[in-house]
């Protein structure tokens, strides 16, 4: 049976992958696309669709009706015994795995020496990896991420950076170096360096894959998806309500490439996998998301509403320091851990009854953690009604944070994503339909692929091939 490599393209749907090898034809992803084995993925997942949530339902091969992970952050120890991701059901059946920034392996398993490798995601806590010897870019990958919100930061540890040189490609440090010299003559650049954070990772991953070679893999990236959110508009501005249209011309102009350049870079990543599975043709590479965009709305959005001082946030609410703890989350989301659920619940009911321009603080409750939701847009408004008194943002460590590219989210989540597969001398593709698969189907495959039978509550019809 062939060894499978997956390559987690965060949110990409097939729209953009055709998008892309239109428009660009001497690409290499245009050369390798036909030659792929194309599936559409439906995750049906009930509810808000988000990653945290999608991406589980692909691992676990149960959607959030039954594994009820709604938050990065949430204690996953039973929810891992009942419905545990798959490479942790191949590891236990000796399969060799290697994990590198799947959603929701953000802490080392207690048998992670097993592994070949495991890095942890971009939400972890803590820089532990195994090997160890990569935690010092798992520091330095965790800063960034945490750095850069809805705002990329231009704040760079010049140090930190230099002491992992050795890990990085010579063309990937000289491509970084013409980065930062272009983004000084076009300060719109800087958005780039979420893609360029993928794209250090993918050089960390490629030596683990080649120096490793084990039988199951991820790598999990979410440059696509990013500029996705943000640009959709620019690249198709086509798509959208021209009457209600609130972003112009000189908007469009500045954004309409950065959708292409994340995925000139997806081809990259393509044309080195292809690389490696052609020269070790006992791998089959997956390329996946969980779910994938489309537009929503065209809307200027001049600034967010952020917690930027957690500590004062919970001294006014009438909290100790002793009592929470920050949990990773993506902006404009904030998740805590409380020490016990009294103390959760007691910040549930003040956030009940606390409002902005009228309208309810979204959270959720869940045992000791919460989950709570700012990200307000373009608010009048600089108070927040807590306690029935009216107070300044300011009081509660609250702050309207101006947006960089000045526009609203103008790409959201939708149910399909994707399974493209490849194997060495594989032939052209395109006579074959594109299949639409439940993407909690994905799972159980693999474990049939590699002889392990799958647990009765996963699906135990329609598996694909790998």
């Amino acid at each position: 049976m062939n060894k499978v490599i997956f390559l987690e393209l965060n949110e990409v749907p097939i729209e953009i992958m055709e998008y892309f090898v239109a428009k660009v034809p001497n690409s290499f992803l245009a050369k390798i696309y036909p030659k792929l084995k194309k599936y559409i993925t439906l995750t049906d997942d009930v509810g808000h669709l988000s990653p945290w949530i999608t991406w589980p339902t692909f691992h676990r091969g149960v959607n959030n009706e039954l594994h009820h992970i709604h938050d990065f952050g949430e204690d996953m120890t039973e929810v891992d015994k009942k419905f545990p991701p798959v490479w942790h059901i191949l590891n236990k059946n000796g399969v060799k795995c290697g994990i590198f920034s799947s959603l929701h392996c953000s802490k080392l398993p207690e048998n992670y020496q097993s592994y070949s490798f495991y890095v942890p995601d971009p939400f972890a806590s803590e820089p532990n990896t195994h090997p160890q010897k990569l935690s010092s870019f798992q520091e330095f990958n965790l800063s960034m991420s945490r750095q850069s919100g809805r705002n990329v930061s231009n704040k760079f540890n010049v140090k930190q950076a230099f002491s992992l040189l050795n890990m990085f490609k010579l063309s990937t440090i000289a491509d970084i170096g013409t980065h930062v010299v272009k983004e000084q003559f076009k300060k719109s650049l800087v958005g780039r360096r979420r893609t360029y954070q993928s794209v250090l990772a993918f050089d960390v991953f490629m030596d683990l894959l080649e120096q490793e070679k084990p039988q199951f893999t991820t790598f999990f990236t979410n440059h696509v998806a990013s500029a996705m959110h943000r640009y959709w508009a620019a690249t198709f501005p086509e798509q959208y309500d021209r009457e209600t249209f609130e972003l112009g011309q000189d908007w469009i102009d500045t954004y309409k490439d950065e959708i292409d350049f994340t995925m000139h870079k997806t081809s990259m990543f393509l044309e080195k996998l292809v690389a490696f599975v052609d020269k070790n043709p006992d791998y089959t590479l997956a390329i996946a998301s969980s779910m994938g965009q489309k537009a929503t709305v065209a809307e200027a959005m001049k600034d967010q509403l952020y917690l930027v001082d957690i500590p004062k946030f919970f001294s006014k609410l009438g909290f100790l320091p002793t009592e929470w703890q920050k949990e990773p989350a993506m902006l404009p989301q904030y998740n805590f851990k409380f020490i016990n659920e009294p103390t959760a619940q007691k910040l549930a009911d003040i956030l009940s009854k606390t409002t902005i321009e009228d309208y309810p603080i979204e959270f959720r409750q869940k045992d000791n953690f919460v989950s709570v939701d700012f990200g307000h847009r373009n608010l009048a408004t600089d108070e927040i009604c807590f306690n029935e008194t009216m107070q300044p943002f300011e009081n509660l460590g609250l702050e309207k944070v101006g947006i960089d590219e000045g526009a609203d989210t103008t790409a959201y989540h939708i149910p399909e994503g994707i399974l493209f597969t490849y194997k060495a001398q594989q032939g052209n593709q395109n006579g074959i339909g594109t299949q639409t698969i439940p993407s909690k189907v994905v799972a159980p495959s693999l474990l049939a692929h590699f002889g392990i039978p799958a647990p009765e509550y996963m699906l135990q019809t329609e598996h694909i091939t790998f």
